[in-house]
């Protein structure tokens, strides 16, 4: 009868107890909260948004762990290996370990920092998001297999029960050199076939909570990011505490169970679960936040660009496609000044100067024509909000009329410095001065940075590529998914799926028939290449007419 004693094998095991000694130890690590595997594992599932990529997240950690204790255990049969349980050399893996993690938070969530000194209010450094984000401003990257395994290879190195139970009874039962690295890799494969089931279990979760694709991703994203980040800084306060006091290591309160990772309660066990609880508390707090977005697409939109990035004319397409209303804020003050006497009044002066209009102004003046067009189906807003507060003001409007989606142009600073010069020209438009137009794009870029942050933390955020011909834009929002049809009976793709494509560019041909009329070769082509149906539909020449507050 075989009798194996996990908690404390004896020497001189035969090859075939030791290395399966060595793999049911691994699995036992995979299961209890150890803290060299389960935080990194949970960090790295949770931005992975799927069981698949949870799974391969997990692997990678798991085989490169595998790896680094096959070396481990050839190091201590060869009797090069001299550490044991020393916590010293565990303080300073905490710390490495806690580095790596903080590196790949920032990652993860694109921040960016620089050292500078603020004199008032005192502060050291900063750090901060890029404006140009390929995603919404938090975020924009999912955590990569390469780096759970570069994590998974420092995390190893750590020196708790299992690897000395491996370094001083395994590997030297082993009968020659050529087998010393076996029993850390029974051991790792042990770990990686519980890991990797976590890792899928965990990755699945966030598929779970009946958000959309692009939600999902956005919630494993925040999560993941925050995780590593909180997670890092954990890790290495604790090894810098260590290695100023070592005896924090070995301090621990007795539980009576004799599995390893579970006989007490340590630094390692508290790390295990306040990382954890940060990484439930983000991901619950960002789902939640998101749980208001309509379900179907959006039918209240906010565009969002520097001046000249074509804001009015994506608007006026957007509405005429939807069948929703454009409410031109530029528009509106135009007319306002043509009220006034001889144009003579503030709103005339201040748009002459290239200043802002006050915000109680703007708001008398908007947000009686935006609850009309939310009333009569929905609206394409553009030139508002102009600021975050702006942006609160828009927030606290009636569910039924606040913004549902906001789309930001990406066109550069000097294309939209050449396109409002050339418009000067050709409308003698007197509020496009080579001077007002330096003011107004320094402006942008110094108040909507905030407010781009303050939609992509509401899951509202969508950026696309401004700087294409204008029918190449529309189809770049279209195809995004994030729209609602003109009725009920649209395809639902639209709210997000694998199909959202091919669907977009059906309804987009509903609403544009004339582009239709094709010879039969380029139908075929465009079945087989969706995607340029889409953009030859959304980029046709028809003029699209929608109604317009303007008018009333």
């Amino acid at each position: 009868m075989l009798a194996i004693n996990l908690w404390s094998p004896r020497h001189g095991l035969s090859i075939g107890v030791a290395l399966l000694t060595a793999f049911l130890l691994g699995v036992v690590h995979g299961v209890t909260p150890d803290e060299h595997t389960w935080p990194i594992t949970f960090s790295y599932a949770v931005g992975s948004f799927s069981a698949r990529r949870g799974m391969r997240s997990a692997l990678a950690f798991s085989l490169s762990f595998t790896v680094q204790r096959a070396l481990l255990s050839e190091l201590a049969f060869l009797g090069l290996l001299a550490i044991r349980d020393n916590p010293t050399w565990n303080a300073a893996i905490y710390l490495v370990v806690g580095v790596t993690m903080v590196a790949a938070g920032f990652y993860v969530l694109r921040l960016r920092c620089s050292l500078h000194l603020h004199l008032w209010p005192p502060r050291i450094g900063g750090c901060h998001r890029p404006q140009h984000a390929d995603t919404a401003e938090w975020a924009g990257r999912t955590p990569t297999p390469a780096m759970a395994a570069v994590h998974g290879f420092v995390a190893g190195w750590g020196m708790g029960a299992f690897a000395l139970i491996m370094m001083t009874v395994l590997a030297p039962a082993m009968p020659t050199a050529a087998l010393g690295w076996a029993p850390g890799a029974a051991f790792g494969i042990g770990t990686t076939a519980v890991l990797a089931g976590a890792g899928a279990v965990i990755g699945g979760l966030i598929r779970h909570q009946r958000l959309p694709r692009h939600l999902a991703e956005q919630v494993a994203q925040e999560g993941a990011g925050w995780t590593l980040l909180a997670g890092g800084a954990l890790f290495t306060l604790a090894g810098v505490a260590g290695l100023a006091v070592p005896a924090i290591m070995t301090v621990g309160i007795s539980t009576g169970i004799h599995v390893h990772n579970l006989d007490q309660v340590n630094i390692g066990t508290l790390l295990v679960i306040l990382i954890v609880v940060v990484a439930v508390v983000t991901i619950t707090r960002t789902v939640h936040r998101f749980r208001h977005l309509p379900a179907g697409g959006a039918r209240r939109i906010v565009l969002l660009a520097r001046p000249g990035a074509g804001k009015s004319t994506q608007a006026e397409r957007l509405a005429g496609i939807l069948g929703i209303t454009h409410v031109s804020t530029g528009e509106l003050l135009r007319r306002q000044v043509a009220t006034d006497a001889a144009g003579a009044g503030p709103v005339a002066r201040l748009l002459a100067e290239g200043d802002l209009v006050p915000e109680e102004t703007v708001e008398a003046i908007l947000m009686p024509r935006l609850a009309d067009a939310a009333a009569a189906g929905g609206y394409v807003l553009d030139g508002f909000p102009r600021d975050v507060s702006q942006a609160a003001v828009l927030a606290q409007l009636p569910p039924g009329e606040r913004p549902e989606l906001a789309v930001s142009l990406d066109v550069p600073e000097a294309e939209c410095r050449r396109r409002l010069l050339a418009r000067a020209r050709a409308q003698d438009r007197t509020d496009d001065t080579p001077q007002t137009i330096d003011r107004r794009l320094a402006a942008y870029d110094r108040d909507m940075r905030p407010v781009l942050t303050w939609y992509g933390q509401q899951g509202q955020l969508v950026r696309v590529d401004g700087a294409g011909t204008v029918g190449d834009v529309t189809g770049q929002i279209v195809a995004t998914g994030r729209l609602r049809p003109p009725s009920a009976s649209g395809p639902p793709e639209l709210s997000g799926g694998p199909g959202r494509r091919r669907s977009a560019a059906a309804w987009l041909a509903a609403a544009n028939p004339e582009a239709m009329k094709k010879p039969a070769a380029a139908a075929r082509r465009e079945r087989v290449l969706p995607i340029i149906r889409l953009r030859q539909v959304a980029g046709c020449s028809r003029p699209v007419t929608s109604p317009s507050l303007q008018m009333a």
